[in-house]
């Protein structure tokens, strides 16, 4: 789903063309609802997501 085909009322204008496309996509992959990603955007969940730390490499290492 391109950011263009998400003209129903999402709030993507107001973000970069990159930024619109990820939240385009990720609404499309995951079925979201539109206040879902108004949510999503106003939280900018694409600058938190993966941000937290995290032990996982070293406590899940491959044998």
């Amino acid at each position: 789903m391109s950011a263009d085909a998400a003209s129903y009322g999402h709030p993507l204008p107001r973000l970069t063309a990159d930024d619109r496309e990820w939240y385009a996509e990720r609404a499309a992959s995951e079925g979201g609802s539109r206040a879902i990603l108004d949510l999503q955007i106003k939280s900018n969940v694409r600058a938190r997501l993966g941000a937290a730390p995290s032990n996982f490499d070293r406590k899940h290492s491959p044998c």
